[in-house]
């Protein structure tokens, strides 16, 4: 059997260009490994994975900044790093680096090796560089030892099960432990980390974890624990070493020369040992490796700090698995919003785990996590207590004080010129604040880095049982003041807390108004209308004076934005007779698929006094071509986006993309799919670049993209294979972002579940698509009635899939259902009834020859107005051409023929 020329090693989010670099090593002759299946957290080695590695020469790591929080990827990397580190000799490891920086590669020793920077340039140099490391090499992997324990342990050897791999934090422990093995990448330090958090942060785990993975690289381990002796430590390190000085102790351990390392730990450091004292448990020796845990005193210089913040997303849902079994639906997104309650500490997490699975009341594990977000904390009230009683010690008012102002504030990062601000409302200057959080960050009870700073959720939970110098309702009003200071949008940083302090029962009503206010207009000018949305209806349901017109206006265009066409047109009614008030009115019942009452509006719109001097012309005219094309009329629009488009340089980046979307939605619908995608995929790369997937036209940009791909063009005689399942792909993680933010009855939600529809018939999964949409049917029948435009497409796809399924009778029925409705509501000339009336032909045709007459009568129409409304070099002339000669005297026996042998594995799916 052949061995692999490379394992290759990454994150799922990266397989189109590690594929990439899979095919050419392939077509250059090699075998290379890649695993698409990657490993689920809490699942070790598959045996298919561990033979994968055992057989290869070369373990290539794509080390993207996802990688290294993936839990599959890091077992992986792991095994492959201890194999390496046994083995000596040449590394066997090769480290593909696209991001920017290097500081995301962990453990260190993977910066020091040789490593390609992938800056997007031609896979074939990355694949010359691996065949050349390859050459270098001789045979594969060796046997991997996994968990080899040391040869001697001394003093209090590993007693915790570790359950959970927290890979991550222990290549943080273990960087700091070689930095000095890599001079020319590293700074010069001390081969000593220190691990700092709060009780419970899995610290001592973590050591055992390291001592269980690493300690068969020493020649000894020592561990010392000072749990309960307070200063009395050299009382321990006489029972451990034989001697009672730190100096001597040194002394011992530097006589003792070995090929191998010595490792020396110290766990259950007391909070209030001096820093001379830390130091002195530091065995400062070259051939000594040094772990202390602290349990919240001094750091020392002479160490480098690592602290446990939380477990990764994969830990999250390790951890909960532990404790509660969970469907892979769950484990996607449930494990880390509970953990980020707690702010991801494992014992919390555990206590919440173990209750879900306790308490004889819960329904569901989501339903736990709701009671859990919203405040309820049961399981965590021991952890609580010891966290407040270790706050309790602190007799610093001031610090009380600030942990206080985060309970009150969201569990988020609290800005230090905030913090100042509002402090000073209560006597607190600008030094006693900084003073304050110094001491807060030593003992380990926030993380403070540049101008901000955030508390951990048990610490919050823990300060509110503390007794308050000012009190909580002071200092949430006190925040809530500094936030309604002005009307401009507020700092990124400051919305979380705004909106949080809209629900907080003590905020009076007059500063509630101009919160919810102010909190709403920042999320509209972030591109966020389906969360402004909700504070806007929030502000005009408590306050219905603050319904101005500008208030609605901007009401109607955040529902609008969010899919809720109905509440769009219900706030556009009130907000005036202006222009762009008549615009977002006249769109929405467009969305809607209200035509009728859009028409009207639109001659408003179009005869309006100031339409000829309104700065926004282009967005008016852009929504005047899109209503244009929902009603079917296409190709006289194109020429007037793309002269929009010729100024796109003199217009805001948002309105030439608007623009660029139109004019895809009608080169797709016409005779250039080729140029439908270019447009949306440079507008989604675009929002990519940019970093904001979320924007409203990032979204629809996606979603474009995936119906161009879908289309197939008229001389596109060698297609894509791939785009249909990728677009089915993209549509579905559309989905699932639209029913987190939108909900599942949304109307863009309700629209993109039936893009899948069409994405499965275009793949020929025909019984997926008849299940698919029959169950939405229903959905939308009850959401916008079976009048409604939407309503017809799915009906179309479901008529479309017992077709394929030769079910012609079931076909026919929804097809001429769809037709009937499509006739009613977009008219004849219209790219989907005539799709819709193509498709019905052909299904009348395929069912018996009664209704061949009213088949061909279709077909002709179809043939007659499609050139003036899709152009003639498309799918739906030529084929129109073809049936409306060929097919229109052939037997259905024969046309049955043809469709058997295009759809042959469906038809036993189906009763005919």
């Amino acid at each position: 059997m052949e061995d692999h020329i490379a394992f290759l090693s990454f994150s799922g989010l990266k397989l189109q260009r590690v594929e990439a670099i899979h095919n050419e090593l392939v077509f250059r002759g090699h075998d290379p490994f890649i695993d698409r299946e990657k490993i689920r957290p809490g699942q070790g080695l598959t045996p298919e994975i561990e033979k994968g590695l055992r057989r290869s020469k070369l373990f290539v790591v794509y080390y993207s900044s996802c990688y290294a929080i993936r839990h599959s990827c890091q077992l992986e990397l792991l095994h492959a790093l201890l194999s390496d580190e046994v083995e000596g000799g040449e590394s066997r490891i090769l480290v593909i680096n696209p991001e920017s920086g290097r500081e995301h590669i962990q453990p260190v020793a993977l910066q020091d090796k040789l490593y390609i920077e992938d800056r997007g340039q031609d896979v074939g140099a990355i694949v010359d560089y691996i065949c050349a490391r390859a050459r270098d090499v001789r045979g594969t992997f060796p046997g991997i030892k996994f968990a080899v324990t040391p040869p001697r342990i001394h003093g209090a050897t590993p007693t915790v099960d570790v359950r959970i791999r927290r890979y991550g934090d222990m290549w943080r422990v273990r960087t700091a432990l070689t930095r000095n093995d890599f001079p020319v990448t590293q700074r010069p330090v001390s081969r000593t980390a220190l691990l700092t958090g709060l009780p419970g942060a899995g610290k001592s785990t973590l050591v055992d974890d390291y001592i269980l993975h690493f300690g068969h690289l020493y020649d000894d381990v020592w561990k010392l624990d000072l749990h309960g002796v307070a200063d009395r430590y050299p009382d321990e390190i006489e029972r451990l070493l034989g001697v009672r000085d730190p100096g001597e102790a040194v002394d011992l351990l530097s006589t003792k020369r070995s090929s191998r390392r010595q490792l020396w730990v110290v766990d259950t450091i007391p909070p209030d040992l001096t820093d001379k004292q830390l130091d002195e448990l530091i065995m400062p020796l070259d051939t000594v490796d040094t772990i202390l845990v602290s349990q919240g005193g001094p750091a020392s210089r002479l160490a480098e700090e690592v602290r446990l913040d939380g477990l990764s997303d994969d830990e999250a849902v390790q951890l909960v698995k532990l404790y509660h079994p969970l469907s892979a639906a769950e484990e996607d997104e449930l494990p880390a919003l509970l953990a980020k309650s707690v702010s991801r500490h494992p014992m919390a997490l555990a206590a919440l785990a173990r209750s879900a699975r306790e308490r004889s009341d819960l329904g569901t594990f989501a339903e736990h996590v709701g009671r859990v977000r919203e405040g309820a904390e049961a399981g965590l009230d021991a952890i609580i207590t010891v966290v407040a009683k270790r706050l309790g010690h602190e007799a610093n008012p001031n610090c009380l004080t600030l942990l206080h102002l985060a309970a009150e504030c969201a569990l988020d990062v609290i800005p230090v010129r905030f913090t100042c601000a509002v402090a000073e409302r209560f006597d607190l200057d600008e030094h006693s604040v900084l003073q304050a959080l110094r001491r807060l960050r030593e003992s380990h009870q926030i993380i403070w880095e540049a101008e901000s700073w955030s508390a951990h959720a048990l610490v919050r939970l823990a300060a509110r049982r503390l007794p308050y110098r000012v009190p909580a309702d002071d200092l949430a009003a006190a925040a809530v003041r500094l936030l309604t200071t002005s009307d401009t949008p507020l700092d990124d940083r400051l919305l979380p807390h705004a909106r949080h302090l809209c629900g907080h029962s003590a905020i009076a009503p007059q500063l509630r108004e101009p919160l919810l206010a102010r909190t709403a207009t920042t999320l509209l000018h972030l591109r966020r209308p389906e969360v402004a949305a909700r504070f806007y209806d929030r502000l005009l349901t408590e306050f219905p004076a603050a319904g101005t017109a500008a208030t609605h206006l901007a009401a109607a265009r955040c529902h609008a934005h969010a899919g809720e066409h109905d509440r769009a047109v219900e706030h556009a009614r009130q907000a005036g007779d202006g222009l762009d008030a008549l615009l977002v009115l006249a769109t929405s019942l467009d969305a809607g698929g209200r035509f009728e009452e859009a028409s009207p509006v639109w001659d408003s719109v179009i005869t309006h006094p100031d339409i000829a001097s309104w700065p926004d012309g282009a967005t008016a005219e852009i929504d005047w071509v899109r209503s244009r094309r929902l009603r079917g009329d296409l190709l006289p629009h194109r020429e007037r986006l793309n002269a929009i488009l010729e100024r796109a340089d003199q217009l805001p980046a948002q309105v030439a993309h608007q623009a660029r979307l139109e004019l895809a939605e009608i080169d797709m619908r016409t005779d250039r799919p080729d140029d439908a995608r270019a447009l949306a995929r440079s507008v989604v790369d675009h929002y990519e670049n940019a970093n904001t997937p979320h924007d409203p036209l990032a979204a629809q940009a996606r979603f474009t993209l995936a119906n161009a791909d879908i289309t197939l063009g008229f001389l596109e005689l060698k297609p894509d294979l791939q785009r249909w399942p990728e677009a089915e792909k993209r549509l579905r993680a559309q989905l699932a972002e639209q029913e987190k933010a939108l909900g599942p009855r949304n109307l863009s939600t309700l629209t993109t579940r039936t893009a899948i529809g069409l994405a499965l018939i275009g793949q020929g999964e025909a019984a997926a698509a008849r299940d698919h949409a029959r169950d939405l049917l229903p959905v939308l029948d009850s959401r916008v009635g079976a009048d409604h435009p939407l309503y017809h497409r799915c009906s179309y796809v479901l008529g479309m899939a017992y077709a394929q399924l030769a079910s012609f009778p079931r076909a026919v029925d929804h097809l001429d259902s769809a037709h009937r409705g499509q006739l009613i509501t977009l008219g004849e000339a219209h790219p989907e009834t005539l799709r819709t009336q193509f498709e019905l032909a052909i299904a009348l045709k395929l069912r018996d020859s009664k209704s061949n007459k009213r088949a061909n009568a279709l077909l002709d129409r179809v043939r007659v107005l499609s050139p003036r409304v899709t152009g003639r070099l498309n799918d739906l002339y030529g084929q129109s051409v073809v049936a409306s000669t060929l097919a229109r005297f052939s037997p259905t026996w024969l046309l049955r023929f043809a469709h058997r042998a295009n759809h042959k594995s469906k038809w036993a799916d189906e009763i005919r």
